[in-house]
């Protein structure tokens, strides 16, 4: 036959183990949550002062990143106008070369400047002991022609004399003349002296 179950009560072992076990935890309970408590404040100053250590450190860095960004910017500038400047003055190389044999072209389908006329001219007619210089240069775009009024010095004579000159184109560029003063001729022992001035060659650099 089976045997019946005991009750529990207060005077068993079991149930007085377990019963005292209870009430001592019960009576740890407060100590123990005052105590995670104080772990956890300890654990939240911990993090807020790594937080205020972060931030700081942070706060210190900006300035520096802001400085070397600005130098930056300063260097990429500096940099950017360097080579804005180096572009302009190439360019203007570039464009001053190619106006000047536009010029240059353009001159040979174009009247001489009168300056030039004279130039030439003198440097032409100054022969040996005369020496020549120009008083006016008149063009006639009719004619296509230079009128040359000139004045010449023989060293012998100490003389000066006058005269003028028609300075005809031969549609190439060149404008010549002849000079039949006798003046002007017989020191050089000639009946005529032909003189000519000319437009640059569009080919010369």
């Amino acid at each position: 036959m089976a045997r019946p179950l005991r009750p529990w009560h207060a005077g068993h072992r079991y149930g007085a183990i377990t019963t005292r076990r209870t009430r001592a935890a019960d009576a740890a309970f407060p100590e123990n949550c005052l105590l995670g408590r104080r772990r956890v404040n300890a654990t939240v100053r911990r993090l807020r002062i790594a937080e205020s250590i972060v931030n700081s450190m942070s706060e210190q860095v900006k300035p520096l990143q802001s400085q070397s960004g600005h130098r930056l910017r300063i260097s990429l500038t500096s940099v950017f106008c360097l080579l804005l400047i180096a572009v302009l003055v190439i360019t203007n190389l570039v464009t001053g070369w190619r106006l000047l044999r536009i010029q240059r072209e353009l001159s040979a389908y174009r009247p001489l400047p009168p300056k030039e006329v004279a130039r030439q001219f003198e440097e032409n007619t100054t022969l040996g002991r005369i020496s020549t210089k120009v008083v006016d240069v008149r063009y006639s775009a009719d004619k296509d022609a230079y009128r040359v009024a000139f004045s010449w010095r023989d060293t012998k004579a100490a003389e000066t004399w006058y005269s003028e000159v028609d300075l005809a184109s031969n549609g190439y560029g060149l404008y010549g003349g002849v000079i039949r003063s006798d003046a002007f001729v017989q020191p050089l022992e000639r009946e005529s002296y032909s003189v000519a001035v000319q437009t640059p060659s569009p080919l010369s650099d």
